[in-house]
């Protein structure tokens, strides 16, 4: 039995997100044990036979992705890499100095 508790900052997802589970039957309520909840307006959602065959298609067609883009790195060398982290290192270390000016300014 897989269960998730749902607790989202924005109360539009927090409501609508197991609503809709609901509606399209990939999910059902299950009864909250009282010494498992600790929030008041905690919600137990279960998957059911329909929501576990989306989740299953779903983690294997994520995998099989993953795979294609491994797959696809094996072109390029460790130099290629290295050279690759050097540059981004670059764009963060501006990157950061952009921000760190902006903070200085507004303060």
């Amino acid at each position: 039995m897989i269960k998730y508790g749902i607790r989202a900052a924005n109360p539009t997802t927090a409501t609508s997100m197991p609503r809709n589970l609901l509606l399209y039957a990939f999910s059902k309520k299950s009864d909250c044990d009282s010494r498992l909840c600790f929030f008041p307006r905690e919600l137990n959602i279960e998957l059911t036979p329909k929501g576990k065959l989306v989740y299953e298609y779903h983690k294997k067609l994520g995998l099989e992705e993953y795979r294609k883009y491994l797959k696809n790195l094996e072109q390029f060398t460790a130099e290629d890499f290295q050279k690759y982290i050097t540059v981004l290192n670059v764009i963060n270390r501006r990157t950061q100095s952009v921000l760190n000016d902006k903070k200085s300014t507004v303060y």
